[in-house]
Formats: structure tokens, C-alpha cells, sequence
């Protein structure tokens, strides 16, 4: 399994964990358009703790 598919699949787990609905071929298509920043821990998160 490439990395590109390892990374998918646990934003699909995740999904799934949380009760998310989640259309994989959608996400594919979007983490693709992503390209490196997919696999740049700083800028593949969103701090949603931060009220600003």
C-alpha cells in the first residue's frame, strides 16, 4: 500500500470512527488535489481549540 493510499485510509477510518458520512472517492479526489502538503504534519492539521 503506498503512502498517498496509508493516509487516505486513516482520514477514512477516522471518519468512520466519528459517525461521519464520507464519499471515498470524493476524499481521494481532494487529499490528490492536496499534493505534498497531505504528508506536512503542520499544514495537514487545523487547530479548532483556538477561538481565534
Amino acid at each position: 500500500m503506498s503512502k498517498f493510499d496509508e493516509t487516505v485510509s486513516s482520514y477514512v477510518g477516522e471518519m468512520k470512527k466519528l459517525g461521519l458520512p464520507c464519499d471515498e472517492a470524493l476524499l481521494t479526489k481532494v487529499a490528490k488535489g492536496l499534493g505534498p502538503a497531505l504528508y506536512n504534519r503542520d499544514a495537514s492539521t487545523v487547530s479548532c481549540s483556538d477561538q481565534s
